[in-house]
């Protein structure tokens, strides 16, 4: 009997190591591989040129994911630039330094970023850079001071459609009241604007904030239109121009200005941002996308002057597409390619 209950009690022991034999353990996933989304290096100019980066992740087959607002950002050597927790560059001093991100025990390649031109004054373009954040606090909006009649007796054109006309309006109009020369920060147009007097369109610009300081420049460098050889806006485009999402995803977008003279700029920060579904998706002033869960394609709708760019995401379905008819012409091929797309049966 004895003998009995040791057999007994060590088959299951002898029977385990071969139940794990026969069920290998899963592997672990591949660690994330980090991709940037803009030029290398990164050239800026001046002591308040600024640039978005983009990052993102992909591991093993599955679509890119981004992480620009997840990952840590290192700047080396210290003192050149700056890099805040969402990937927005400003420079330091002159020189030339390397930014690195880390998700998840990951680090990226390193990307470079030279400056120039720090000391110097670099002078603010009225239609370049006043107009578009006047735009983008919806100052010269349909319902604002953009309406043909004006509001409260201050008229701009529609989306500043006119720049040289809203130039005169702001600084020659009712003897230049809305400018206070002596004292920018006084200005009634940064008062209103503020909130700090009252006005009809409520606080559009935060205090101390880069718009504001943006302005408070211009007037200080005595209100110019801007240099004779000032470059126009060619085009404008919006990085990445697409994304195939999981619900609930983010994605930060970087918007860069295409000059005639050839040159390029940043533009993400002083661009306007809109959802066409704000139901699906939503979108903050510095270009933050967040979706939401319902599956489908939209796309947010970006301005910058009078140019315009769109960025569309897809939050596909999931179900398999099978059997689809063979295509006949270009538009089944557009539309069968959609449907695999979204995962959507049809």
């Amino acid at each position: 009997m004895k003998i009995i209950k040791t057999l007994w009690c060590a088959l299951p022991c002898a029977v385990l190591p071969l139940s794990a034999q026969e069920e290998p353990a899963p592997s672990s996933p591949a660690p994330p591989v980090l991709e940037w989304s803009q030029p290398d290096p990164i050239r800026l100019a001046g002591p308040h040129a600024r640039h978005q980066v983009v990052i993102s992740a992909r591991q093993d087959n599955s679509p890119p994911f981004d992480v620009t607002h997840e990952v840590r950002f290192r700047s080396e050597p210290e003192g050149i630039v700056q890099i805040d927790s969402t990937g927005l560059v400003r420079t330091l001093s002159d020189g030339t330094a390397t930014i690195t991100a880390v998700f998840k025990g990951v680090e990226s390649s390193p990307r470079q970023v030279t400056v120039d031109r720090f000391a110097q004054t670099i002078p603010v373009s009225f239609p370049n850079e006043v107009v578009p954040i006047l735009t983008r606090h919806g100052c010269n909006g349909g319902g604002c001071h953009g309406k043909a009649e004006g509001q409260n007796g201050f008229k701009l054109s529609l989306l500043g459609y006119e720049p040289w006309n809203d130039h005169e309006y702001l600084v020659m109009e009712s003897r230049g009241r809305r400018i206070f020369r002596a004292a920018p920060e006084h200005s009634l147009f940064l008062l209103k604007g503020t909130g700090d007097l009252p006005h009809q369109g409520g606080s559009r610009l935060e205090k101390n904030g880069d718009d504001y300081q943006l302005l408070v420049r211009w007037i200080k460098q005595g209100l110019s239109y801007g240099p004779e050889e000032d470059p126009v806006v060619e085009r404008i485009e919006v990085a990445p121009r697409e994304s195939l999402s999981r619900p609930h995803a983010a994605q930060q977008l970087r918007v860069t200005a295409f000059f005639n003279d050839g040159s390029t700029r940043d533009v993400t920060r002083i661009a306007q941002y809109e959802s066409k579904e704000e139901e699906m998706a939503e979108v903050d002033e510095n270009g933050h996308v967040t979706l939401k869960d319902s599956p489908g394609s939209t796309s947010i709708m970006i301005r910058f002057q009078e140019h315009v760019d769109v960025f569309r995401a897809t939050i596909p379905l999931g179900a398999p597409v099978d059997n689809l008819p063979e295509p006949v012409n270009l538009i089944d091929e557009r539309i069968f390619a959609k449907l695999k797309t979204l995962g959507l049966p049809p």
